[in-house]
């Protein structure tokens, strides 16, 4: 199977979308007679890598757990990169066991960046860059997974930076995680850490998240009674 590397600007408006997958016809000769259905393959091809992306259709189990945890961050912009990732995967230049490990690189560094508030609105760009970046690796047989390691690390002390296991630690110590909009990501990647060989499958009931201790603890007397004389400050911290 060949690959077709499509040519585009770091970044496209919707008005753009129909002249810029033109010219991917036209540069990749899918305008000739007899090459539509080249075209219609590829197009089927990535179709069914965004599918395993965001609809849970990928048969391998691994990598279904992996991609779902990713959905869940809710960052939509590193769709193309994980769409690179398969190509890559069904093109054999990755391994299987590679992918997965570029997959769980991913959803940490996406987790780290959202616990610690670092901004997301110069991924788009960055990880167009990645692509082509892990493209010309591939060209040069290098390794994939370790170039993409590389590069993540290599932006510390940008707005594109892998949060380190301090500022991690810290943010996640720190932070008010009763707000937080991944917050139930959170709860159910610890719980499913303590159950490696067969984790609990979060994704198909109605699961809402409980206070862990009641919101009103203080007006009880029996709340009162378990704290003892510094209720009033234990109850304050237990709730903060």
């Amino acid at each position: 199977m060949s690959r077709v590397d499509f040519k585009v600007p770091t970044s496209i408006v919707a008005r753009d979308v129909y002249r810029l997958f033109k010219r991917h016809v036209m540069d990749n000769g899918y305008d000739k007679p007899g090459q539509m259905t080249e075209l219609l393959k590829e197009i089927r091809r990535y179709a069914g890598h965004y599918a395993c992306i965001t609809a849970g259709a990928c048969e391998d189990k691994e990598l279904r757990v992996l991609l779902a945890r990713i959905q869940k961050l809710d960052v939509s912009v590193v769709n193309p990169l994980l769409m690179s990732f398969f190509e890559d995967y069904v093109g054999d230049a990755l391994s299987h066991d590679d992918f997965a490990s570029m997959l769980s690189t991913t959803e940490s560094y996406l987790f780290r960046r959202s616990v610690c508030d670092v901004a997301t609105n110069s991924l788009n760009k960055f990880f167009s860059s990645v692509i082509a970046r892990l493209n010309a690796v591939r060209d040069d047989g290098g390794n994939i997974r370790e170039a993409y390691e590389a590069i993540l690390l290599g932006e510390e002390g940008t707005e594109r930076r892998m949060p380190s296991d301090a500022e991690f630690e810290r943010a996640l110590r720190t932070r008010d995680c009763y707000a937080f909009k991944r917050g139930f990501y959170l709860l159910t990647t610890l719980e499913n850490s303590y159950h490696t060989k067969d984790p609990p499958d979060f994704t198909g009931g109605a699961f809402t998240i409980e206070h862990i201790m009641p919101q009103n603890a203080l007006a009880s007397g029996e709340w009162h009674k378990m704290f003892g004389p510094d209720c009033e400050r234990a109850g304050c911290m237990a709730m903060s």
